[in-house]
């Protein structure tokens, strides 16, 4: 079986990370919304790639997801012109390519990550990007080596900016070294500054059906993946689209996890109790 993620972590608890489930770097697969997945693909192939990308739309629709497959695979083909590049059929990466390994580690000089940094002192992570985030960002933006390929920053998620940050990060978008890559990530691009949104390119991501969250959720690997099929489709149907919301809390996954299994190992014995009492009877 092909592999959906790639190990690699952060010490620290990660704020762009939901409950414990698989980081967006280390998710290999993208269900749905196609049509974004090969905007992007195009718009490198055909010198078009914008400097900087607002991708929006709803909680757990792969915006992170298609961000960081993107980051992968410019990692991977920093060449538009090479025949790989040209023959893809998707931004999909390998999980032994080194690109995906580097991605997932976080081992990047070249590869940046904007989100709500962990504050050691409470414990908790900081309620807002702040500007320290950016500026740290900025200094490593415009001395991180970029190997003669991209240099490309993720910010996740835009929402968390506040007005000091946003104006930083504006500065750097206006501001950028050569062949610099900025992906946006926004549940509600409303409320970024309409100066930052005039700068992007808009990327929007619709909800995915059923059968892609449903996809999406067995991806995850274990424990998700072993999961019992209708309790799959359930989750799907009343997802409303979301990855996230199909979900289950650690807790009350564990507790369908352990009936599930309880459950096969009943009918493992109630099959070998059958098996015996049939076999003796001839």
């Amino acid at each position: 079986m092909t592999s959906n993620v790639v190990a690699g972590g952060d010490a620290n608890p990660e704020s762009d990370r939901f409950d414990d489930a698989p980081h967006p770097r280390q998710t290999l697969g993208f269900f749905g919304n196609r049509e974004a997945e090969r905007e992007l693909l195009d718009a490198f192939r055909q010198n078009r790639m914008a400097q900087a990308w607002l991708i929006s739309g709803p909680e757990g629709v792969g915006k992170a997801t298609l961000a960081w497959r993107l980051a992968r695979f410019l990692l991977a083909h920093p060449d538009r012109n090479a025949l790989q590049a040209q023959q893809a059929v998707s931004l999909a990466v390998p999980a032994a390519a080194p690109a995906s390994r580097r991605i997932a580690a976080l081992a990047l000089a070249d590869t940046f990550l904007l989100r709500r940094e962990w504050n050691e002192k409470t414990n908790k992570h900081y309620t807002e990007i702040r500007i320290e985030d950016v500026r740290k960002v900025i200094h490593l933006f415009h001395h991180g080596a970029g190997a003669g390929g991209w240099r490309a920053a993720i910010v996740d998620c835009a929402d968390d900016l506040n007005r000091s940050s946003a104006n930083a990060l504006l500065k750097l978008i206006e501001e950028p070294p050569e062949r610099a890559l900025f992906l946006i990530v926004a549940h509600q691009p409303g409320r970024l500054l309409p100066t930052i949104r005039s700068r992007c390119r808009k990327l929007a991501l619709g909800p995915l059906s059923e059968a892609d969250v449903a996809s999406a959720v067995r991806a995850l690997g274990p424990p998700w993946r072993d999961l019992p099929e209708e309790s799959v489709a359930a989750a799907a149907a009343r997802a409303e689209g979301s990855v996230r919301e199909a979900r289950f809390p650690p807790r009350r996954l564990r507790r369908r996890l352990g009936r599930h299994r309880a459950s096969g190992a009943r009918n493992r014995d109630l099959q070998l109790r059958q098996a015996g009492a049939g076999a003796g009877d001839f």
